[in-house]
């Protein structure tokens, strides 16, 4: 089963609005889907954001609060992402660098290698990402190098592999 028929059978069991770390332990309690990953609940929420982003209304899924997922076919008011701007006017990520990396390898890498300029652009098409800089590409390469190495150095699975 994918991961995003796996939320769907949870939430329609539930019958009311989940944060995705439930959704998550439901998903795996239920033996709905399975991952190798160290972080299943990043991955099923990057795959709910991508979905909801890039299908708008027509996603089966809707945010209702922050962490917080719905059946759209529910018709609850829909959550409004903050703005991609902080206080002081700076833009800010909707996603960590690393976690929209993440969603878009689930999503559009086909368990394939992807460059990370390519990462990048998808990343920054899809609005998981903001910034203010001007190489994006290479803020996102460092990222995800220094959580490798990070990982490593503490003797668990890095999430990436260059």
């Amino acid at each position: 089963m994918s991961v995003l028929t796996a939320v769907q059978t949870i939430l329609a069991q539930a019958g009311k609005p989940l944060h995705y770390k439930e959704i998550t332990k439901r998903v795996l309690d239920q033996e709905l889907w399975t991952t190798n990953g160290l972080t299943p609940h990043d991955t099923i929420n990057a795959q709910l954001a991508v979905d909801i982003i890039k299908k708008g209304s027509s996603s089966p899924f809707q945010r209702t609060g922050k962490g917080m997922f719905a059946l759209r076919t529910w018709g609850l008011p829909e959550y409004q992402v903050p703005s991609s701007t902080s206080n002081d006017g700076a833009p800010r990520s909707q996603m960590s660098f690393t976690d929209a990396t993440e969603a878009v390898l689930e999503t559009y890498a086909g368990k394939q290698p992807m460059h990370y300029r390519a990462i990048t652009e998808k990343a920054l098409e899809l609005g998981l990402i903001a910034t203010a800089g001007k190489t994006p590409e290479a803020t996102l390469y460092a990222q995800v190098i220094t959580e490798i190495q990070r990982r490593v150095k503490r003797g668990e699975r890095p999430r990436f592999v260059q």
